[in-house]
This record gives structure tokens, sequence and C-alpha cells, in this order.
């Protein structure tokens, strides 16, 4: 049973080719730790710092993105004996303040990286991109270290290939009608 999550419904990933040793090595590290903590699957994508640290993969259909449409808060769609998983999402964004990440449009799974790790791929990135930019001080400053760190996710999160939309788009209500729309608005 993970620690912040609730547990996953299936098996981890495993990667389709054999990486090097070191990374077989890491890997398995990083899958321990992340499974006892967030119950993760191992999809090589991890998105937990925009979903409140609860992985969105536990969810039966594996959605990145929000719930499905037959779930209820007390129960999920496909398993009625679990909790959804997105309900638990939102409940804990909220409590941490961090509702505006949930309306990020995330990239879908990267089959080349599911069952490999992720936080070998995060200090790459980082030494490519020689930190955060912010030196000492910066870096002790909470006001200038959180947008950076923001930053910093965002780019490995909306990978290059992903050409999606990054940017909330809420309903809008304008447009053509049907004789039902209008009638339950009036």
């Amino acid at each position: 049973m993970p620690l912040f999550s609730p547990r996953r419904f299936q098996l981890p990933y495993y990667p389709l080719d054999r990486p090097s040793r070191w990374e077989r090595v890491f890997t398995a590290f990083e899958r321990t730790v992340k499974s006892i903590l967030f119950g993760c699957r191992m999809c090589g994508n991890c998105i937990l710092q925009e979903t409140a640290f609860i992985c969105p993969m536990a969810c039966p259909k594996g959605l990145r993105n929000g719930p499905c449409g037959g779930s209820t808060p007390d129960h999920c769609y496909v398993d009625p004996s679990r909790p959804c998983i997105w309900y638990k999402i939102y409940e804990r964004a909220e409590r941490m303040g961090r509702m505006d990440k949930l309306l990020e449009i995330q990239a879908p799974l990267d089959g080349r990286r599911m069952g490999r790790e992720t936080w070998l791929d995060l200090f790459r990135r980082w030494k490519e991109r020689g930190g955060l930019g912010l030196g000492i001080r910066g870096f002790l400053d909470s006001k200038r270290r959180g947008p950076a760190l923001d930053q910093f996710f965002y780019e490995v999160r909306q990978p290059d290939w992903w050409q999606g939309d990054d940017k909330p788009h809420p309903p809008t209500y304008e447009g053509t009608m049907s004789r039902l729309e209008k009638k339950l608005r009036s």
C-alpha cells in the first residue's frame, strides 16, 4: 500500500529494450522508492508534482488529464471497491493550493520512456540546462526558486515532440444552441 496514494490498479511498466546495467540498477531503486511512496507504475513521464503527489497512473484507465465520465467521489467507475484517484488528486490539490496545476493539459505517455527512470532524466536535463541559473542566493530565495522550478518542470512535462496546448480552456457557451439547450436555458 503506497504511503501518499491509493493502491495502484495495474502492475508497473517495464522497458521494451534492454537498458544499460547502471540504468537497470537505478530504475529498480526508483521503482522501489516510488512504488512504496506513490504507487508508481514507472510510466517514464512523471507528473507527480502537478497532480499533488498522487500518481494519476493509479487510475485503472491510466487517465492523465482528469476523471472519466462515470466516476463519483465515492468510487471508481472501473472498480467500485476503490475511490476515484482523480477525486483524491483534486482534494489534495485544493488543500495544497495547487488547483491551477490541474488545468494544464498533460502530454500523452511517450512509449519510448515507459518503464524507464525519470530521476536520471531530470538530472540530465538539469545538467544540460546548467541548473536553475539562480546561483546559491537565488536558490535560497523561495520567491525566485518557485518560478524557476515551475519553469524547469514545465519543460520536462511538456516535451518538444508534444505539440499540444498547455493552456487551460474554460468551456465557452457562445455559438449555436440546440432547441433543447434553448429551452433548458429559458
